[in-house]
């Protein structure tokens, strides 16, 4: 998956959590570990990535 991001007056309603759960569950169906890169000014991005269970390295 290269970008994903929510049409801004959709944003703010809980739509990117699940959209990047169920992104999460079908990279868990092929591969046991993963990587997530992002932006550092992407403070919203950075907040729901550790709400779902990612770690900063």
């Amino acid at each position: 998956m290269y970008w994903v991001e929510i049409i801004p007056a959709f944003q703010g309603k809980g739509l990117g959590k699940p959209l990047i759960s169920k992104a999460m569950q079908t990279l868990a169906h092929f591969h046991d570990q993963a990587y997530l890169k992002t932006q550092s000014s992407s403070k919203a991005a950075i907040h729901l990535y550790k709400k779902l269970g990612w770690e900063m390295v």
